[in-house]
């Protein structure tokens, strides 16, 4: 037996589905303006109860023939009136577009930026945005700052930040104007790190690379504060002494270690899980300075270190094998 609930949402299904195919979706990645057709408005809950109170004090001045009650309703009714177009202009000629974000691993939330700005320089107060289906709102600054949404991702791959909902019930409360967005800005979502195991085979010592160093006893490189479990015999007496501080001599050599991280020499059989552990062992080699290349199926990352190379072969994890 169908239960009331799975009724009435299959009653009002094709309605739903028709008003959000109409609820002002803009496709874009530069600044779309909303325009005032692509606002809509509806009484909020205390809009509603607002109203019911203007029909009490309506049929309670009609039964009483009170003069000051219909002056009172009136009012009230005018002062909604204003209400609401002040609801839709802090809406109307709004300007957003979506920023640079930040990619993140499976299981966690990825952030977008989204810019605000006014198109005609009018104030604005009290607007919000929601990503997806998100129920949290995040509040807006039009003071040049962006405003930060968070999806999670489910998957790796390619996350795109998708409608966009932004709303105000400036400035009463009493009306909710709304506009839908649908951004076409993603961001990565890397596959997710593997629990620890065994550590990423060795397959190649790197010679002399010039403008790398590596912890060693060759050449002094500098001076660093003085940590627990520190050498005395590098320990700098003499900066001690000027009063400069306790701080440790470092030495090191011009001899870089590098290694291969090879898709085919993981323990798992599962592609996914390969990649995980793949993505584990370039974050290990990045902790421990290593230079590290990552070998797939389909293509070869040079090693590198830094950054920059770290953010390269995660992404290259993240995109392998999807369609282009």
């Amino acid at each position: 037996m169908t239960s009331p609930v799975r009724f009435s949402a299959a009653l009002f299904h094709p309605w739903k589905t028709l008003f959000q195919a109409r609820t002002g979706r803009v496709t874009g990645s530069a600044w779309i303006e909303l325009q005032p057709r692509r606002i809509f408005i509806l009484p909020t809950r205390a809009g509603l109860g607002f109203a019911g109170l203007l029909l009490v004090m309506l049929l309670g001045a009609i039964n009483y023939s009170n003069n000051l009650i219909f002056a009172l309703t009136f009012l009230l009714a005018g002062l909604a009136l204003v209400t609401m177009l002040h609801t839709y202009r802090n809406l109307s000629h709004l300007e957003l577009r979506a920023g640079q974000g930040r990619p993140g691993f499976v299981g966690e939330r990825l952030g977008f930026q989204v810019w605000l700005r006014p198109g005609d320089n009018r104030p604005r107060q009290a607007i919000w945005l929601k990503a997806g289906s998100a129920s949290a709102l995040t509040p807006v600054s039009l003071k040049g700052d962006a405003v930060w949404l968070h999806l999670e991702a489910q998957q790796r791959g390619p996350l795109p930040l998708g409608m966009v909902t932004i709303s105000s019930s400036y400035p009463l409360g009493l009306f909710r104007a709304w506009s839908r967005v649908v951004f076409t800005h993603s961001e990565l979502a890397y596959p997710a790190p593997a629990p620890p195991g065994p550590p990423p085979p060795t397959l190649a010592e790197g010679k002399h690379q010039s403008g790398t160093q590596q912890a060693g006893p060759e050449d002094f490189r500098g001076l660093r504060n003085y940590r627990p479990g520190d050498s005395l015999r590098h320990v700098h007496w003499k900066a001690l002494a000027r009063e400069q501080g306790l701080l440790t001599k470092e030495f090191g050599s011009n001899q870089a270690r590098s290694c291969w991280l090879d898709f085919a020499s993981t323990p798992e059989q599962d592609p996914e899980a390969r990649l995980r552990r793949l993505c584990r062992w370039i974050l290990e080699a990045e902790r421990a300075q290593l230079n590290y290349g990552v070998r797939l199926p389909d293509h070869a990352i040079s090693p590198a270190r830094g950054n920059a190379h770290r953010d390269r072969c995660l992404a290259a994890l993240a995109t392998f094998g999807l369609s282009k």
